[in-house]
């Protein structure tokens, strides 16, 4: 299986991201992120063996139960990376509990995915649109409604990825809870 560990968005944050870059690929051209696909990445696994399910999910319970529940907010839409603008994002702020949550799922999940890149933590953000091309220089994007919205994070998932010819389709395969608040 194709398998990533991210953090779910709340139903109504994902609605609105959508809209939002439903409204920016008009101006950009490209696609839009459906909004039942928008999440936020901890860590990007790649190819897992399915016989490795019950497993990778045991070794990442105990890694995601590590961290105690955190809050981030939504920051503002970016053309990303900097560089080479191919995307969308819904950037981060984040405290530092996003980063020890991502490499305590790293660690864990590195038997069965040995060959998953380093967890990037420097960008937390949530990709609402790719382009085909790159947008013309000096390209500004709107103001992002959603912006200083709180995300409350209690709980992370395992993440199922198929590709198919109309896009990613995921599948949850298991909700990994993260530990209980500080001075509890």
């Amino acid at each position: 299986m194709r398998a990533f560990v991210a953090i779910p968005l709340p139903e109504q944050l994902r609605e609105e991201l959508a809209g939002y870059a439903a409204g920016a690929v008009v101006s950009f051209g490209g696609r839009a992120v459906p909004a039942e696909n928008l999440h936020v990445t901890i860590h990007f696994l790649g190819s897992v063996h399915d016989s490795d399910e019950e497993a990778l999910r045991a070794a990442l319970t105990p890694a995601c139960a590590s961290i105690a529940p955190f809050s981030m907010s939504v920051a503002a839409a970016a053309l990303a990376p900097p560089s080479r603008p191919r995307m969308i994002w819904a950037q981060l702020e984040a405290p530092s509990e996003l980063a020890d949550l991502a490499h305590a799922v790293a660690a864990s999940a590195e038997p069965f995915a040995p060959r998953a890149r380093p967890p990037r933590t420097g960008s937390p953000h949530v990709t609402l649109a790719r382009f085909r091309r790159r947008p013309p220089r000096g390209a500004e994007l709107s103001p992002l409604e959603a912006a200083g919205t709180e995300i409350a994070v209690a709980a992370c998932e395992l993440v199922r990825s198929h590709l198919g010819p109309s896009g990613s389709q995921y599948t949850t395969v298991a909700a990994l809870p993260l530990g209980r608040p500080r001075g509890v």
